[in-house]
């Protein structure tokens, strides 16, 4: 009506006092309507109540392939499979050099079964072209991990053409 709340004072009071007791509120005012009674009688129904508390934010770490971990107390310490790597394997190194990729990725496999929860994977080399030898690769590995994969190479290229796999 022509504007004016058709709430009371007190009873605008009385409504959002629930909110403010429950914890909901912030701020409370008024607009369109109100009047200086209604919003004195909000200031006197909040004097001396607490605002809202904000919840702790929880930092969480989520890695995701095909299976999701995140990362708890209860998830700790979270074991990196490194063995998928040729600068830290000899015995990748020469799978991947004789391109033999089902066994190579199957590294991976038994890195997780052993309880890695990702998997480091390496193909960077000065010795090969790391960008021809990611599909067949990561080809093999999706079909054998579930697990996130952590892509360790520094050119950029690569790593957008192995999270196509991932």
């Amino acid at each position: 009506d022509e504007g004016k709340y058709l709430e009371t004072p007190t009873s605008l009071a009385t409504q959002l006092e629930k909110f403010v007791d429950h914890g909901w509120l912030n701020i409370v005012g008024g607009c369109y309507g109100t009047t200086e009674k209604h919003i004195h009688a909000l200031a006197q129904m909040v004097e001396g109540k607490r605002p809202r508390r904000r919840p702790e934010e929880a930092h969480r770490a989520v890695y995701s392939g095909i299976e999701t971990i995140e990362v708890e107390e209860s998830t700790r310490p979270l074991l990196v499979g490194e063995r998928t790597n040729v600068i830290g394997s000899r015995l990748f190194k020469n799978l991947v050099a004789e391109e033999k990729w089902e066994e190579a990725s199957e590294i991976a496999r038994r890195q997780v079964r052993g309880g890695a929860h990702i998997v480091d994977v390496c193909l960077q080399s000065t010795e090969r072209d790391e960008k021809k030898d990611i599909p067949p690769f990561y080809e093999k590995l999706i079909r054998k991990v579930k697990t996130p994969v952590m892509i360790d190479t520094t050119d950029p290229a690569a790593i957008e053409l192995a999270l196509t796999y991932c």
